[in-house]
């Protein structure tokens, strides 16, 4: 709940980010309370043991942490970057934070390269080269599919060959607490 203290501690500016993900716990409010007040996302793993002890010896597994897009990499640099908003939560292959921010991961990790036309279709190959999977749903009439990108990973779509992009949303780029990344998909560049 957002409490008077916090409403206090943000209108004196003591406030600059708040947790979003802690340990297995996903708070989705929490998510619209940073976009809409101002806040710094964080998600956090919150042990205070070895890791293992708490989440396994899964080497696949990748616990939850806070993304700082620092200018410098220093402590004056970070406390910037969280000043300005510049973090995003990473848990459980997802990311969550300013849309600008996480449109800006999305189209520097998802690589389209066209492959071949044939009867009408085009197949591109994406590639994601990124750790992160990328949850792909088209929202074009043209291509409503939907496709899922492992860290690392390829795959090859086809789309009809008149278009030079598509509309999607990224299932797992949280933007708000019922919303996700929507951007487009560019095809011919």
């Amino acid at each position: 709940k957002w409490f008077e203290i916090h409403q206090t501690l943000l209108e004196k500016r003591q406030l600059h980010g708040i947790e979003i993900f802690n340990y297995i716990e996903w708070y989705p409010i929490a998510l619209d309370w940073c976009l809409k007040k101002g806040l710094a996302p964080f998600a956090n793993s919150d042990i205070h043991e070895p890791i293992q002890c708490a989440y396994g010896q899964d080497p696949g597994f990748i616990r939850p942490m806070t993304l700082v897009f620092a200018r410098e990499k220093s402590l004056t640099g970070v406390r910037e970057a969280i000043l300005q908003k510049r973090t995003v939560a990473w848990f459980n292959g997802h990311l969550a934070g300013d849309a600008e921010i996480l449109e800006k991961i999305f189209h520097r990790s998802v690589r389209v390269a066209k492959l071949f036309t044939s009867n009408g279709k085009t197949r591109y190959l994406l590639a994601n080269q990124f750790d992160i999977p990328v949850h792909i749903k088209g929202m074009s009439e043209e291509w409503k599919k939907e496709t899922i990108l492992p860290g690392r990973s390829e795959s090859v779509i086809s789309i009809p060959d008149q278009l030079n992009s598509i509309e999607i949303t990224v299932l797992n780029f949280h933007t708000g607490m019922k919303e996700n990344l929507s951007t487009r998909l560019k095809l011919n560049e």
